[in-house]
C-alpha cells in the first residue's frame, strides 16, 4: 500500500479524545468577522467552528481546539514528533501557550523514520464538534465553501479532511481521506484557498466505493470531523507555522492571497522561544 499520505483515523481519534479532558474554553467569536475562522493576532485560541455551520444538532457542542497528533507514525515504528517553542499547557487548550508565544501555531517537525517503510509524518489540526460524551462528531460545513489557510513550511504539507470511523473503514482505514497538496513556503507566509471540490482521494487508492466516486470534497464537507495540517517527508527537521484559518467564499481556489496583517518576516516565532533549540538558524 502506498502510504505517501498516511492518515490513520484511529490515531486521529485517539489524539482528539486525549484532548477531551480539562476545562473547555469556548471558541472566540468576538473577532470572527468576514471569512475568518481563526485569527490568533485578534486573540483567537480556538477555531470558531460554529460560524457558518449549516446544521449543528442540539446534542453537539462546537469545538475548534487545536490538537497535535499524539499517535501517528509511531504505530508503524516511526519516531516523529513536533518540537514546540514553549512548554505545553493542560486540558483542551494545551496548545494555547504555543499560540500565545507564536501568534499562531509554530514548531519544528522532527521526522524520524525509525522502522517505517514509508516517509514519516506529524500533524496538527482541529475538530469541528463533539457530542455530549466528548466524542468528535461529523458536522455539515458545506457553507464554508472550502478552506483558506495562512502558513509557512520548509516542506510541502498536506491539508486533510478527517472523517469518522465509518468512513475510515471504507477509505482504507483512513489512509485515503480527501486531501489537497500545499506548496512549500520557506521564504515567507502565504495563503492558499481551496474550495471543497479541490479535495480528492489519493491517486493510489483502488476499489473506490461508489459513493466516493465523485464530488469527493463536497461530500466530505457534509460530514466533516476535523481538518489536519500534515507534514510528511524524508527524515529531517522542518520548521512550520500556521497563522490564519478561514472559510473560502471566492471562486479563485488555489491561488495565492496575501493578507496584510498576517505577514511576519523570517522565522521569528521559532527563534523567540529561548528555551528550546536556541542555536536554530534562519533557513
Amino acid at each position: 500500500m502506498n502510504k505517501t499520505l498516511y492518515t490513520m483515523c484511529g490515531a486521529i481519534v485517539l489524539a482528539l479524545a486525549a484532548c477531551a479532558d480539562g476545562t473547555s474554553v469556548e471558541p472566540n467569536t468576538s473577532y470572527a468577522e468576514g471569512n475568518s475562522l481563526w485569527n490568533p493576532l485578534a486573540g483567537d485560541f480556538s477555531v470558531n467552528t460554529a460560524r457558518y455551520a449549516e446544521k449543528l444538532p442540539e446534542n453537539l457542542q462546537a469545538d475548534g481546539h487545536w490538537f497535535w497528533e499524539t499517535k501517528g507514525d509511531d504505530d508503524d515504528g516511526g519516531r516523529s514528533y513536533v518540537e514546540w517553542p514553549v512548554k505545553l499547557g493542560s486540558g483542551v487548550d494545551s496548545l494555547s501557550t504555543v499560540i500565545e508565544s507564536c501568534q499562531g501555531i509554530c514548531g519544528i517537525a522532527r521526522l524520524n523514520r525509525g522502522e517505517l517503510n514509508y516517509d514519516p509524518f506529524v500533524g496538527v489540526g482541529f475538530t469541528i464538534a463533539r457530542d455530549e460524551t466528548g466524542r468528535p462528531t461529523p458536522v455539515d460545513v458545506s457553507d464554508w465553501g472550502g478552506i483558506c489557510i495562512t502558513y509557512k513550511s520548509e516542506i510541502a504539507p498536506f491539508l486533510v479532511l478527517v472523517l469518522d470511523d465509518s468512513e475510515s473503514k471504507v477509505l482504507e482505514d483512513g489512509y485515503a481521506f480527501p486531501f489537497v497538496s500545499l506548496p512549500k513556503a520557506r521564504s515567507g507566509e502565504i495563503t492558499r484557498c481551496y474550495s471543497w471540490d479541490k479535495f480528492q482521494l489519493p491517486s493510489w487508492f483502488r476499489g473506490v466505493p461508489a459513493y466516493w466516486s465523485d464530488n469527493v470534497g463536497e461530500k466530505a464537507a457534509q460530514r466533516l470531523v476535523g481538518i489536519m495540517f500534515k507534514m510528511q517527508n524524508a527524515p529531517g527537521e522542518y520548521a512550520f507555522s500556521i497563522s490564519y484559518v478561514g472559510m473560502n467564499t471566492e471562486d479563485d481556489s488555489g491561488i495565492e492571497v496575501r493578507e496584510e496583517g498576517f505577514q511576519r518576516d523570517g522565522w521569528s516565532p521559532l527563534l523567540k522561544r529561548g528555551t528550546v533549540n536556541d542555536d536554530a538558524e534562519d533557513k
